[in-house]
């Protein structure tokens, strides 16, 4: 719709909140809504594709700079995670938050996990911890902001003991 076609107190912004509806909804169908406002201005998007990936099981793997492929989701909007491959494929180009948190052994010296983007390796994607007394057990967590394209795929690869009861991998679109 053309600008000019806008009502001028839409546009001037003096539209009163009492003529606002409950609830606005865009959405492609009728049925269902993929974008809601209501009226205090909050923005709901319950189609935006996010995920919570997480191994079904609680006990010490050890990784050789491999893939985690994680076989269980909390949370899979869209269908986007892979739970056979541990990978997730972005469905449109955007930004996305990516989350890894990894829960080593204490008898490592060193370990690391990276989030490896269309299975490429980038040290600066890479978090590293170097564990010199080997008193305690450590946690591994990585978190970073990608700009992705369509297809593009996003795992993480691990080197060291992983134990899976205390280990995840979640991701969304932020926009």
């Amino acid at each position: 719709m053309a600008l000019s076609k806008i009502p001028t107190d839409l546009v001037s912004g003096t539209l009163a909140s009492s003529q606002l509806p409950a609830q606005l909804s865009i959405s492609s169908s009728a049925s269902s809504g993929s974008l809601a406002v209501d009226s205090a201005g909050r923005v709901t998007m319950p189609y935006q594709p996010y995920f919570v990936a997480y191994r079904n099981t609680s006990v010490w793997e050890s990784y050789s700079n491999q893939v985690v492929v994680w076989t269980s989701t909390q949370h899979n909007v869209g269908n986007h995670f892979s739970t056979s491959t541990g990978a997730f494929t972005a469905p449109v180009a955007g930004v996305y938050f990516f989350d890894s948190l990894i829960y080593q052994l204490n008898t490592l010296t060193y370990g690391y996990n990276f989030i490896r983007v269309n299975g490429s390796t980038n040290t600066r994607l890479r978090f590293s911890i170097v564990n010199e007394n080997g008193a305690s057990d450590f946690t591994n967590n990585l978190t970073v902001v990608l700009k992705l394209s369509a297809n593009d795929t996003v795992d993480v690869q691990v080197n060291g003991d992983l134990y899976t009861g205390h280990s995840h991998f979640s991701g969304y679109l932020i926009g």
